[in-house]
């Protein structure tokens, strides 16, 4: 059975940029690396498209599709209106609805050595408040301990 621990640290302003959110690698436990980000290429000159937020590790900006899905994340996301299903443009315009407010978007994956996951998703609002996201297959695992005591100690 896969369960994920999500936590999440309160929002507060913050004294420092967002890429101050990932963890240097000498804190990090044995085994524990920011997970690669993936290689564009599937061998000859074909090339995958992916979101902005999975072409880095870690990725930090202002697209705003992709800061409106991390925001959505870290805030969870809202339930679409009552009424008749949208269509696809009038339920685009609801999802980057999320982008609102919001100057910058962060995400950050880690690996531990057993191969448990970790995501870091965050958001700096216009007024300077970050607020961040964790979530992890296994709370109990050393690596996820560390990126998770490292976020909330730097904000």
């Amino acid at each position: 059975m896969l369960v994920w621990v999500v936590s999440t640290a309160a929002a507060r302003p913050a004294q420092r940029g967002l890429e101050a959110l990932t963890v240097p690698s000498d804190r990090l436990p044995r085994g524990c690396q920011l997970t690669p980000p993936p290689d564009p290429t599937t061998g000859g000159s074909a090339v995958v498209i992916m979101p902005a937020m999975l072409s880095r590790n870690p990725w930090i900006g202002d697209d705003r599709p992709t800061v409106a899905t991390i925001h959505s994340l870290v805030d969870s996301s809202p339930r679409l209106p009552d009424g008749p299903p949208l269509d696809a443009r009038r339920a685009t315009q609801y999802a980057l609805k999320w982008a609102d407010g919001v100057r910058d978007a962060y995400r950050a994956g880690y690996v531990s050595e057993d191969l448990t996951e970790i995501t870091v998703y965050a958001v700096r609002l216009e007024n300077g408040t970050i607020k961040t996201r964790v979530f992890a297959r296994d709370n109990a695992d050393r690596c996820v301990q560390a990126v998770r005591a490292h976020v909330q100690a730097d904000r």
